[in-house]
């Protein structure tokens, strides 16, 4: 009997499983801290005055001797009281010609025996009061005055026949004699003879025009820029500037002025070199010591401003 032999079963081979290729690990970001820029300081703008400010210290050989402007002559007229008051007419320092004053114009009669001036309307003195053409006729009064020594104050009163106040801002000044150039002899480069002197004022308190050492003396009342604040013979004069914006005079740049009497040149050079003063006056002697010393030389031309 045959007997069928059964052939083995061959075994599969397990496959081999494919490795799984593990995932690049996710790279952890660098955070980079990067530096905030530092802001650049903003300057703070400095604030401008807008008006005068601090204090002009000057050192003359003289201050004179009062502070009233009929008193003294013609260089004490420019140098201190031009600062305080106003007159009729000015003159442009540096071509000489006539400019307006208080006075916005002027003419002379056909015969020459008159002058007429139409005033500006927009002034005022310190007190707040107008000034009008009462005040120009007065001043007149007041500067040909018997106590008055204003240069040639004689010869004006010779050649000054009247003073009248045809309107409120109308003057009419009659003279003795034709003058082709008493306007220029009445302006600011000459004599005081036509400054604004308030009239209400020397009213009001019942001033004596005779009296030197009156009020005008002791506390003047103008209604130019700066504005008197006071005065000691042989020392100083001070002065501030006045609040008001004034009619046609420029606003002082500084808010006060100080004047010393200082006799002697020598002292007032030592006083530049210092700082103490600011501005002095040198004869010509003193010139080459002050550029010596590095000091600045200024001319200035006759003016009230």
């Amino acid at each position: 009997m045959a007997v069928s032999t059964p052939t083995p079963a061959v075994a599969t081979p397990t496959p081999t499983p494919t490795p799984v290729a593990k995932a690049a690990p996710t790279p952890t970001p660098m955070v980079v801290a990067t530096p905030t820029p530092t802001a650049t300081p903003t300057a703070t703008p400095v604030p401008q005055p807008t008006g005068p400010t601090g204090t002009l210290a000057v050192a003359l050989d003289t201050i004179g001797i009062s502070p009233d402007p009929r008193l003294g002559s013609r260089p004490v007229w420019q140098q201190y009281n031009t600062l305080s008051f106003d007159m009729l007419l000015d003159v442009e320092p540096f071509k000489g010609t006539l400019q307006p004053g208080a006075a916005a114009s002027w003419e002379m009669a056909p015969d020459g025996l008159s002058w007429t001036f139409k005033m500006r309307k927009d002034m005022k003195f310190w007190d707040g009061a107008p000034v009008t053409s009462k005040d120009a006729v007065f001043g007149f009064e007041w500067e040909l005055s018997k106590v008055a020594t204003i240069g040639g104050v004689t010869a004006y009163r010779k050649a000054v026949k009247s003073v009248e106040a045809v309107d409120e801002y109308t003057v009419r000044v009659n003279l003795t004699a034709p003058n082709a150039v008493f306007t220029y002899e009445i302006s600011s480069t000459v004599e005081p003879v036509s400054v604004l002197i308030p009239k209400h004022y020397i009213e009001q308190n019942k001033v004596d025009i005779d009296d030197k050492n009156g009020l005008m003396h002791q506390k003047p009342l103008g209604s130019g820029p700066w504005k008197f604040v006071s005065y000691k013979a042989g020392d100083k004069r001070e002065w501030e500037a006045w609040d008001q914006k004034h009619a046609y005079r420029p606003t002082p740049a500084f808010q006060r002025l100080v004047m010393y009497e200082v006799p002697e040149e020598a002292t007032r050079m030592a006083m530049a070199r210092t700082g103490e003063v600011a501005i002095i006056v040198v004869t010509p002697d003193g010139v080459p010591e002050l550029e010596g010393a590095g000091l600045a030389k200024v001319f200035v031309p006759e003016t009230n401003i």
